[in-house]
């Protein structure tokens, strides 16, 4: 089992464990957004906490003003402890499954605020910062 493959695993198994984990009667989804979406919400300078879950040297190369960076691998284990309920959260990967993977990790624990940005770094045309 290669790097992705084992990381993507362990997101999975996570996931299980937290949605069995949650008993929540009604799911409450996360939102996908576009990048037209995120980029009108920040040009209204909207609260968002924005999470990037690609690896550091990509970040370092190009991200999202703002953003921070939580590594996909270390994820699972950061964000539930890392990222308050209350907040408007957006993740950030490449092209957008490991996004969606922890925006459900935090549906199904209580989350309510979370999104994905669609097609990830791939399709964002927005501006971007380089640097740690």
């Amino acid at each position: 089992m290669n790097g992705l493959a084992r990381r993507r695993a362990v997101g999975v198994v996570a996931i299980v464990i937290a949605a069995a984990c949650a008993g929540s009667k009604r799911p409450v989804e996360y939102v996908v957004l576009t990048a037209r979406q995120l980029e009108q919400q920040l040009a209204a300078r909207e609260a968002l906490v924005i999470v990037d879950v690609r690896e550091p040297s990509e970040f370092a190369a190009r991200h999202l003003p703002g953003a921070r960076l939580i590594p996909y691998e270390q994820a699972a284990g950061r964000v539930l402890k890392e990222l308050k309920k209350g907040d408007h959260i957006v993740f950030v990967c490449h092209t957008g499954p490991m996004g969606d993977e922890l925006a459900r990790l935090l549906v199904a624990n209580g989350y309510t605020h979370v999104a994905n940005l669609e097609r990830g770094m791939g399709g964002w045309t927005g501006p971007t910062v380089s640097g740690s």
